[in-house]
């Protein structure tokens, strides 16, 4: 299922944002047809192309540099675009603005979406992202109690 966390002290929302690539991306895109897969691979391999030329050449000489270059140019784009996502889903864009903590960054969604998502009042973080940092979290806790009953 995605890769192991090596054992660390303290779990970061940084830790929550890296491992949501392993275990999400791939379950979601299976449900897309073969024609709209296609058409979707041909748009991104573009976008790729035109980040990849605009990109730092010293920043892509270790496969380091490339993933957070990567990310770093990715995801100003995909958080602005899951307000489609949001809006069309929940079919309204009333209600007081809120901030959101997500593994997709920070989400500005109204009172009246997140009622419709589900979302509980108050909650400064998605249910994904709390999802992903308690699995997190238990990893580490599981990786502290093989440590203790090693030595």
């Amino acid at each position: 299922m995605g890769r192991q966390l090596a054992y660390r002290e303290h779990v970061t929302f940084a830790d929550c944002f890296e491992i949501v690539q392993d275990t999400s991306v791939a379950q979601k895109s299976s449900s897309m047809n073969s024609e709209k897969a296609a058409q979707l691979k041909v748009h991104l391999d573009a976008i790729a192309q035109l980040l990849y030329e605009e990109s730092d050449p010293e920043n892509l000489k270790t496969l380091e540099g490339i993933e957070m270059t990567v990310r770093q140019q990715f995801r100003p784009m995909s958080v602005p675009n899951s307000v489609i996502f949001i809006r069309t889903a929940t079919g309204t864009a009333a209600g007081r603005n809120r901030r959101l903590k997500s593994t997709l960054g920070v989400l500005s969604i109204t009172t009246q979406q997140a009622q419709h998502l589900a979302v509980s009042p108050y909650r400064q973080i998605s249910p994904h992202l709390e999802n992903c940092c308690l699995r997190i979290s238990a990893n580490v806790s599981y990786a502290q109690l093989l440590k203790m009953w090693l030595i």
